[in-house]
C-alpha cells in the first residue's frame, strides 16, 4: 500500500467475508498499511456482529453477500449501536451501492480489489473514525469502487465551467461536467462515467438530457447519453452501429441514429485521436 509510511498504527479493523481466498487477499494486503494496528476477521454476518458486539473494534469492512446476516443487514443493526464503526464495504456486487450509501457506508470497494483503491477506503475510515471529512479526492470508482448519490445538480457560474454535486454520506464532492465522457441509465438512476470511474445519481437519465442537451451531449441509445467531445470513434453504419467513448463501445440505437448524425455535423465532431 501507499499510504504515509510514518502514520501510526491506530486502527483495529473487523475484516468480514465467507469466501477463504477474498478474506486471506484482503488481510494480506491491510498487513502492510502502517494505519492498522490490528486485523480481526470473520466468515459469516453473525459472526462479525458477535466480534462488534464484544471486542473493541474502530471499523469495519464487509462483504455483501454472507451467510446468517447479509453485509446489509449487519451495516443496518450497527445503526442501533451507540458507537458506530465507520463500514466500508468490499464486493463483487456492483448493484447494492445505493443501498450500502443509504446505511451511512463510508466507501464501496468493488472486488477484483487493486491496493491502492483499497488504501483510499482504508484512509476515510481513518478519517470517519477520527471526526475528519471524508474527502473525496478521486471517485470512488477509480480503482473499483462505486459513489453513490442523493442529487445531482448543476452549477452555472461565468466564470467557471457547470459541476454536478454528488454527495456520499455526508461528503460531497463537485464532478464538472466537461469531464464525464457518458452517462448510463440504470432504473430511475443514471451512472456518470468520468476517466477516474463512475458516480451513480438519483436523476433518470431522461432528465439529464433534457438538462444537458445544450452542453454537446446527445442521448444515442436507450441506456445511454453521450458527451460529443468525448467520442473517440465513430462505426454508424452496418447492421451495428456503435461508437467508441474513451475505451468504452456504446451501442447506437438506429431510431436515434439520425439525430446523432445531425449532431455531429452540427458540431462538427471529429474523434479524439
Amino acid at each position: 500500500m501507499s499510504p504515509d509510511a510514518a502514520a501510526p498504527r491506530t486502527l483495529r479493523l473487523l475484516v468480514a467475508d465467507d469466501e477463504r481466498p477474498a478474506l486471506d487477499e484482503l488481510v494480506s494486503l491491510l498487513e502492510s498499511d502502517p494505519r492498522i494496528a490490528a486485523i480481526v476477521t470473520a466468515s459469516s454476518g453473525t459472526e462479525a456482529l458477535r466480534v462488534l458486539s464484544t471486542e473493541p473494534i474502530d471499523a469495519a469492512l464487509l462483504d455483501i453477500h454472507m451467510p446468517g446476516l447479509t453485509g446489509l443487514e449487519l451495516a443496518q443493526a450497527l445503526q442501533r449501536f451507540e458507537r458506530r464503526p465507520p463500514v466500508v464495504f468490499v464486493t463483487a456486487d456492483e448493484e447494492r451501492a445505493v443501498d450500502a450509501f443509504d446505511l451511512d457506508a463510508v466507501d464501496y470497494v468493488l472486488k477484483p480489489v487493486r491496493t491502492e483503491r483499497l488504501a483510499r477506503a482504508v484512509g476515510r475510515l481513518v478519517d470517519a473514525v477520527e471526526g475528519a471529512p471524508i474527502i473525496t479526492s478521486g471517485s470512488a470508482a477509480a480503482a473499483g469502487g462505486v459513489a453513490a448519490t442523493s442529487a445531482a445538480t448543476s452549477t452555472e457560474s461565468p466564470d467557471a465551467p457547470a459541476t454536478i454535486a454528488v454527495t456520499l454520506g455526508a461528503t460531497t464532492r463537485l464532478v464538472r461536467r466537461d469531464a464525464i465522457r457518458y452517462a448510463q441509465a440504470q432504473g430511475d438512476y443514471a451512472r456518470l462515467h468520468t476517466a477516474d470511474g463512475g458516480f451513480l445519481v438519483r436523476v433518470p437519465i431522461s432528465d439529464l438530457e433534457q438538462q444537458w442537451a445544450g452542453a454537446g451531449f446527445v442521448r444515442v441509445h436507450r441506456s445511454y447519453l453521450v458527451a460529443l467531445e468525448h467520442i473517440t470513434q465513430l462505426r454508424l453504419s452496418g447492421a451495428s452501429p456503435s461508437i467508441t467513448v474513451g475505451d468504452d463501445e456504446l451501442p447506437v440505437s438506429r431510431r436515434l441514429l439520425p439525430a446523432l448524425r445531425e449532431r455531429i455535423a452540427e458540431h462538427r465532431v471529429r474523434p479524439r485521436a
